[in-house]
């Protein structure tokens, strides 16, 4: 097999496995949140408020019927099936974790008409940890490290780091993720660039004389 084959089928079976495995619970989910709250973040020096106001479950199901990418079959498909299955409990802490952004997000991810499984990407990411910090120096909720950050606007000093804030960071990743699909001209190539990196992808691309 290809390597870049590999990488996009590995990347795109954890965020599509990880969503079919993570709906099923989403009545346990609504239990564990309550829906009339509101979240305030700071942006730039601004309060932004983040409702929370809908229900869960219907969220969910929102996620599902925005699903636009072809379904991947395969061992690699599987694999990654039956270690989340064996994991419920990481299952569990997700759900919940993502209660408090994922409804931002995927308001986001609709607005721009992208397929709704990107808005899934922080699952694999940081686990929906805002300030979750990599040994490669990538930070927050969608894992920028510092130069791509600062390229999509993301300030970084001593005392704030933008890469940590859910709506600066979530804007600059549907940004990031737009331009690497008109690069690619395929979601499923993106989310692989993105996680992988634009230039590894290319160079593998080259390798394989353009076969995908």
């Amino acid at each position: 097999m290809l390597k870049i084959k590999k990488i996009q089928i590995l990347m795109l079976s954890i965020a599509v496995s990880s969503v079919l495995l993570l709906l099923p619970y989403q009545v346990e989910a609504a239990n564990t949140v309550q829906n009339k709250k509101s979240t305030t973040y700071s942006i730039k020096g601004r309060a932004t408020s983040i409702s929370r106001n809908n229900n869960v479950g219907d969220l969910w199901s929102r996620v599902r019927r925005g699903f636009s990418m072809p379904e991947l079959h395969g061992y690699e498909v599987r694999q990654n099936e039956n270690s989340y299955t064996r994991h419920q409990k990481f299952i569990d802490h997700i759900v919940e974790q993502s209660s408090r952004y994922l409804f931002h997000i995927v308001e986001e991810v609709e607005r721009r008409k992208m397929p709704t499984e990107i808005a899934l990407l922080p699952i694999i990411e940081s686990a929906f940890n805002p300030v979750a910090y990599s040994h490669r120096h990538a930070s927050g909720l969608w894992q920028f490290v510092p130069a791509t950050g600062r390229a999509y606007g993301l300030e970084q000093n001593w005392w704030h780091d933008d890469r940590r804030d859910v709506i600066a960071a979530t804007n600059a990743a549907l940004d990031y993720l737009q331009k690497l699909h008109r690069m690619f001209g395929d979601w499923k190539l993106t989310v692989a660039a993105y996680n992988w990196g634009e230039g590894a992808l290319k160079r593998s691309i080259e390798e394989n004389h353009g076969e995908i």
